[in-house]
């Protein structure tokens, strides 16, 4: 998934509203059943080839954020896989692709921090 911001946005605040969306993702998963979470990773990619890598591998596991962008972003990938049990995976898709919209909103509505 490609998101892209109509103003550049700082990496701290990048980092900052990952790490919300997967703690708030997992809270998520656990009250509509999630029993175990196998992994939730995030790969965030800029088009100069740095990174942010996120994982999370327990609901009370706080996930750190690992890479090495240092610039303003104005575009970027998202890649994101999620392995858990208890829940059906059409409603572990409904559930990750509604905070996805969260993610993008709120990086809009910031404008660069």
């Amino acid at each position: 998934m490609v998101l892209s911001f109509h103003h550049a946005v700082l990496p701290n605040l990048l980092c900052e509203r990952v790490q919300g969306f997967l703690l708030d993702l997992c809270q998520d998963l656990k009250e509509n059943g999630c029993q175990f979470i196998g992994h939730i990773k995030v790969l965030l990619k800029n088009d100069q080839g740095r990174f942010y890598f996120f994982s999370v591998t327990s609901f009370d596991q706080f996930p750190a954020c690992k890479g090495n962008i240092t610039k303003e972003i104005s575009r970027i990938t998202l890649t994101m896989n999620v392995i858990v049990y208890g829940l059906p995976e059409s409603q572990v898709s409904i559930l990750v692709n509604k905070k996805l919209q969260n993610i993008n909103q709120f990086i809009e509505n910031t404008k660069g921090g």
